[in-house]
């Protein structure tokens, strides 16, 4: 019987399969050394996107987080009070990272820089890059310097996202992903003590603040 083939496709970058690819059942004893060998990366780099999404990608496309958990996002926010959307954004921006090849001085630190490359091939992504460094002029490299840059390279003009208008239930229920990355905040702050990524990750509270501001009032 030919293997069933996978069912969910995190961006461009990396096919894994679905959480119902995997059959209930204790993890083998291979299984068991891998997954604590992913967590460990995990737990000790939150502050390292591309470790980070490496492992995270690892454990959903192998299923280890069936050792306790039914689903990977279920996994992802009891273990590590991630998001769904930000794990994929680390998976896919180490996917991205690793097509980088340069001096670790030059290697982005943030998932934020690569952000705007992962719907890229992988042959604009260097391109991309070495664009960006350019640009940045010894400066910091933004995510606004790699967008510029996606656009010079590609010659892709930026399409402005639509602000959606949702009643209160709707943006009542973005309470939880409003307290999952506090919480991750919280695990950056005690463990790695690292203010820049706890930043990074207060503004992705904006979005949520922006849904707010544009509730429908009293629906």
């Amino acid at each position: 019987m030919p293997a069933k083939e996978s069912t969910k496709t995190i961006g461009t970058i990396l096919t894994v399969p679905g959480d119902d690819d995997f059959k209930p059942g204790p993890l083998t004893i291979a299984e068991l050394k891998r997954l604590d060998d992913l967590e460990e990366v995990v737990g000790k780099g939150l502050s390292n996107f591309i470790e980070t999404g490496a492992a995270l990608a690892e454990i959903l496309h192998d299923g280890l987080y069936r050792k306790e958990y039914k689903s990977f996002d279920e996994y992802l926010y009891e273990r590590w009070g991630l998001g769904k959307s930000h794990a994929y954004r680390l998976i896919n921006g180490s996917k991205v990272a690793m097509v980088l090849d340069c001096k670790d001085s030059l290697r982005p630190t943030h998932e934020a820089q690569v952000r705007p490359m992962t719907d890229l091939e992988n042959d604009q992504i260097p391109k991309v890059w070495m664009v960006a460094i350019k640009n940045a002029d010894g400066g910091a490299i933004t995510e606004q310097i790699v967008k510029a840059a996606v656009r010079e390279v590609t010659g892709k003009k930026e399409s402005k996202p639509k602000i959606r208008k949702l009643s209160w239930k709707a943006v009542a229920k973005q309470a939880g992903v409003l307290l999952a990355r506090t919480r991750v905040v919280s695990i950056i702050l005690k463990q790695n003590h690292s203010v820049e990524e706890a930043m990074e990750h207060m503004r992705r509270i904006e979005p949520f603040l922006e849904l707010l501001a544009n509730a429908d009032d009293g629906k």
